[in-house]
């Protein structure tokens, strides 16, 4: 007779499954990044994270220059309030028109 499987492992699956715990880190990254980015944060949102790199959509390639400027600062920040995201880089992209 097969024993029962753990409630914490069936919701691992499910979590898995459907990808609530992505949806879960992107809302994290996005109120992180709202809090860090200052006055930058109205201009711009949370893209994807893919191998390290989290991308930045900004509203205009000015704000993508300025946003350069303040790279380093941003990736530091933000490596440091997101340890698990494995931060390596920015990618500012300029948000497209809809």
């Amino acid at each position: 007779m097969a024993q029962p499987q753990k409630i914490s492992e069936i919701l691992a699956q499910v979590i898995a499954r459907h990808g609530y715990a992505r949806q879960s880190a992107a809302a994290v990254e996005a109120e992180v990044w709202a809090r860090i980015a200052g006055r930058w944060s109205g201009q711009t949102r949370v893209g994807e994270l893919k191998r390290g790199v989290l991308e930045i959509f900004a509203a205009s390639n000015v704000a993508i220059m300025e946003l350069g400027f303040e790279k380093s600062r941003l990736l530091a920040e933000l490596a440091a309030a997101l340890p698990q995201a494995k931060l390596k880089d920015l990618r500012f992209k300029v948000e497209p028109r809809k």
